[in-house]
């Protein structure tokens, strides 16, 4: 009987410090530190034998719940409205719905728990990076990324030549023959063995590595205008559902700037029909 009633004291002081620290704390903590402060006194209330103070307790609980989603709601209205200045002021829009936002080809989630957003190339195609709940911040590591991705040098001709040189390599080694479709994530690694310069050929050590990956390789087949090579065309497969569950197996490409795209599986050239 008294390990009962000791036991039963014990839930109610544990319950009883617990709502005094979220009273302490509720007008100077962050929201997420006082969702966490309700979780734990919503564990603590589900010990405790008397059903009127855990009715009371889970109406208080409720009561607060409320509140705090309220001034969630209200944050992340004004965290996009901010982001959406400090986006504007660089030349890029917000498009989308909280908390999934998108600008150009780049998605944005916000992650309220974990007080971040996530940078994704394409719909949430390949991550590029994570960023605190700070508008500045987060629009200036959008621009930096958006700048790395568009504004390097291209050459259509000569990418399109190392294309084909990377097509023809494929071939060779896997045995096929002129037209058939070649795998296009084996055509990025031939494609950034050949755009690594002498140093690195000689001896391959990271330090002397020059990144190709596949934000790069998308990108620049987006922006490709021309198709045709010498008497040879370039064509790219549709990736079918099931190889869009394998990285391996596909290459998400953008259809225009505003985020559109297809995912693409191989790619061949062809000799242009007379």
């Amino acid at each position: 009987m008294k390990q009962l009633i000791r036991q039963a004291r014990e839930h109610l002081l544990k319950l009883e410090r617990s709502i005094s620290m979220f009273e302490k704390v509720e007008n100077t903590a962050d929201l997420f530190q006082l969702e966490r402060l309700l979780k734990k006194i919503e564990d603590s209330v589900e010990k405790v034998n008397s059903s009127d103070i855990k009715q009371t307790v889970k109406s208080w609980i409720e009561e607060k719940q409320n509140v705090i989603d309220k001034q969630k709601k209200d944050f992340g209205f004004k965290l996009v409205s901010q982001l959406e200045s400090s986006l504007k002021n660089i030349g890029l829009s917000l498009k989308g719905s909280f908390p999934t936002l998108r600008t150009k080809f780049l998605t944005l989630k916000i992650d309220f728990n974990r007080q971040n957003i996530t940078i994704w190339y394409g719909p949430e195609q390949e991550f590029l990076g994570v960023e605190k709940l700070h508008p500045s911040r987060v629009a200036k590591k959008i621009e930096e990324l958006y700048n790395s991705i568009t504004n390097r040098p291209f050459n259509e001709n000569q990418f399109l030549g190392m294309l084909y040189t990377a097509y023809q390599r494929l071939l060779l080694w896997k045995g096929l023959k002129e037209g058939d479709k070649v795998p296009i994530i084996e055509i990025l690694n031939e494609l950034a063995f050949q755009l690594q310069e002498k140093d690195f050929k000689i001896n391959p050590l990271r330090e002397k590595y020059k990144g190709y990956g596949r934000v790069y390789f998308s990108y620049d087949l987006y922006r490709l205008g021309r198709k045709t090579y010498k008497d040879m065309i370039l064509e790219l497969s549709v990736a079918t559902m099931a190889m869009s569950k394998d990285r391996s197996k596909y290459l998400w490409i953008p259809t225009n700037e505003d985020g559109n795209g297809t995912i693409y599986s191989s790619l061949t050239f062809k000799k242009v029909s007379k």
